[in-house]
């Protein structure tokens, strides 16, 4: 799809098969072990909880609030979106390690959190979403990330791109906290 926005359609087709081979040689995805528990859940419960406090102490970046109160909220009230929220676990009765919530809309799989315990939980987890990504026919999957975000060189590693996409900032503040100095804020403090 990508390949047919920028050339000739009979060319892209010719040469998608050596890009797609390129980019499985060069993407992490094709080193990763599966191994591990996947499941999909519709209910946050204490589990999470037990995971976000593990991870806020040895987190030295700010993440904000993963509560399972806030995380229900957040996804299973939202009335716009129908969330999926996948959890990992080395087996099946283990604690959760890490999980994923998406969306999939018009083909599209946009993924809007993604929280594990260690770097390796989070290679495993985005594997497992660019399967379902393929297994449910999705043409593109999204992420959104400030250029700032400690896991852009994770994500990146798995064949996402910088799609070039500008995100309006909007604050509704008092004079002295200007729209110049909120962006610098954003730029600056979030990860």
């Amino acid at each position: 799809h990508y390949l047919n926005r920028h050339m000739n359609s009979l060319i892209a087709y010719l040469i998608s098969p050596f890009i797609k081979l390129g980019l499985k040689i060069i993407s992490r995805e094709t080193y990763i072990s599966e191994k591990g528990f996947f499941e999909e859940t519709f209910k946050i419960d204490e589990s999470f909880d037990i995971l976000w406090d593990k991870i806020k102490l040895n987190q030295s970046n700010i993440i904000g609030v993963h509560s399972s109160v806030y995380l229900n909220w957040r996804y299973f009230q939202n009335p716009l979106y129908k969330f999926r929220v996948l959890t990992y676990r080395k087996d099946s009765k283990g604690d959760v390690l890490g999980f994923i919530v998406f969306t999939i809309n018009q083909n599209k799989l946009y993924i809007y959190d993604i929280i594990a315990l260690d770097k390796i939980h989070i290679y495993k987890i985005l594997k497992k979403i660019v399967r379902i990504g393929k297994d449910e026919n999705c043409q593109s999957i999204n992420i959104g990330a400030f250029n700032t975000n400690s896991m852009l060189g994770i994500i990146k590693s798995f064949g996402f791109f910088d799609a070039k996409e500008d995100i309006s900032v909007f604050s509704f503040s008092e004079k002295e906290y200007s729209f110049k100095n909120m962006v610098n804020f954003i730029e600056n403090f979030v990860v």
